[in-house]
């Protein structure tokens, strides 16, 4: 008797563990996702605030995606002021990623954006007439970076401020006044936001 009570707690004790998907954990494993890939003109791959047919995007150490499978794209809404700087591309679908290809629209324009693995990106394109300046934050940078772009011009960023001022002579990044992108290697888990631009004479 009490061998057959033995086997019947072992039998139900199996079975819980098994509902819990311990002896199947493939199971309860990874979600369905689609990979998305936003590319800017320079190629730097972003995250930015948006839908793909009504599922948010989202950004893991792996990558900009979307939870569940897309099979067809409906539509792409694409936050943070994106579409006033950038035009779209027809989107490319493949059987487990949509890119985005972006294009230069704005002549002129200053923007902070965060990228797929997390870093902050630097844009200000048309400013070739005013070669130094100064960006302030509506929150602090996590950290401080410093190149210098081209023998004219350094840029310097940190705390509440990203800063464009005389370069030293060096040949630095070799990067055009008048387009200057750069990743800087800041940590961010959102797209810094502008307060105020300055110009320095």
């Amino acid at each position: 008797m009490k061998r057959i009570y033995l086997l019947s707690f072992v039998l139900i004790f199996v079975l819980v563990l098994s509902s819990c998907g311990l002896f199947n954990p493939g199971s309860n494993g990874a979600k369905v996702r689609t990979n998305v890939n936003i590319i800017d003109p320079y190629g730097n791959k972003l995250f930015v605030e948006g839908t793909i047919n009504g599922l948010p995007l989202k950004a893991d150490k792996t990558g900009v995606y979307v939870e569940g499978k897309i099979e067809a794209i409906k539509e792409i809404k694409l936050g943070e002021g994106i579409r006033d700087v950038f035009s779209m591309e027809p989107p490319e679908l493949d059987k487990d990623a949509i890119t985005i290809f972006l294009e230069k629209k704005a002549d002129k324009f200053i923007r902070l954006y965060r990228t797929a693995d997390g870093k902050v990106v630097f844009y200000a394109v048309g400013y070739g007439d005013t070669p130094y300046f100064q960006v302030w934050l509506k929150e602090p940078l996590a950290s401080s970076f410093r190149t210098e772009l081209n023998p004219n011009q350094i840029l310097l960023a940190g705390n509440y401020l990203v800063g464009v001022g005389k370069g030293l002579g060096d040949k630095g990044l070799g990067i055009s006044p008048n387009e200057i992108v750069v990743k800087l290697n800041i940590p961010a888990t959102k797209a810094p936001q502008i307060a105020k631009f300055e110009e320095v004479k």
